[in-house]
């Protein structure tokens, strides 16, 4: 009886310390998602809060949108041209080139243009913040600005995070643009493909 009474706990402990090594990574991964969400937090609160920089937002959407500009326009004209030239290909064995263009301005509306911008904008202006914001802490300027009763998240992450919430869209209807301008132009110019029907 004592031997079973004796095992009953230690039996329990390892049940403890398994579940404790299996759950790690659930609890590691929830907290990297509470930490970030905080952070929204915050920021969305600092948002309606004084004082108002609209100097600091002005700035992030330059940044993000005009600076992003070139990129954005040369990856949508290049990948409107090339879905016009799939699409004449594929329908050209039917017979049915005259729905290119709105084949086109679908797949690059609903698709490729909020997913490729999303990819230029991050790879692009997300990276240049990531530097911007490792730099600043590595060098104690965010230390600064909490020395001088700046708070650091209204002050760096929510110009930022509502610049690119503002830009993402504009930029995304660029794309648009641009794309179904190749696509226009090969299909009109390359693929023979009728101009009111294209339209």
């Amino acid at each position: 009886m004592s031997e079973t009474t004796s095992a009953a706990p230690e039996q329990r402990r390892r049940l403890l310390v398994i579940g404790a090594a299996a759950g790690l990574p659930f609890r590691e991964l929830f907290g990297y998602f509470g930490v970030h969400a905080q952070m929204l937090g915050q920021a969305m609160l600092w948002l309606v809060r004084r004082p108002f920089r609209l100097r600091l937002f002005l700035d992030q959407m330059q940044f993000i949108g005009v600076g992003s500009l070139p990129i954005i326009m040369l990856v949508g004209f290049f990948s409107g041209l090339v879905s016009a030239q799939q699409t004449v290909r594929a329908l050209s064995l039917f017979q049915q080139q005259r729905f290119v263009g709105g084949a086109v301005g679908l797949s690059l509306a609903l698709e490729l243009a909020p997913v490729f911008t999303a990819l230029m904008i991050t790879a692009r202006a997300g990276s240049g913040m990531a530097t911007e914001l490792g730099s600043m802490r590595i060098t104690e300027q965010v230390d600064a600005l909490t020395t001088f009763a700046v708070n650091p998240i209204q002050y760096l992450i929510t110009p930022r995070i509502v610049a690119s919430i503002l830009m993402l869209p504009v930029m995304t209807m660029v794309f648009n643009a641009v794309g179904l301008l190749g696509a226009y132009l090969y299909s009109i110019y390359i693929g023979q493909v009728d101009v009111g029907s294209f339209v």
